[in-house]
């Protein structure tokens, strides 16, 4: 699915949202939180936490790149999480 069909779907507030997220770049928001957490539990965590804010997000804000957008949101997520247990 198209990264605009996507955000049509957090615009029009359909949960396929976050299912067609996780699809295209679950890995990659994965990959994000594992790489500053090293920890699998914390990266799933970081996962769902990035999916809500997204959410929660759009709208008002219209990504203009929804992969930016998502890797902003799960690197601060993870950072915070590292602040938080260290």
């Amino acid at each position: 699915m198209e990264d605009t069909q996507i955000i049509a779907l957090y615009l029009s507030r359909q949960e396929a949202a976050i299912g067609e997220t996780a699809k295209k770049y679950g890995g990659y928001i994965n990959q994000i939180a594992y790489n500053i957490l090293r920890c699998r539990e914390d990266t799933e965590e970081i996962a769902s936490d990035t999916y809500l804010a997204a959410w929660n997000a759009i709208p008002p804000e219209i990504p203009r790149v929804l992969k930016h957008f998502l890797s902003r949101i799960a690197r601060n997520l993870a950072f915070d999480r590292l602040d938080y247990i260290t």
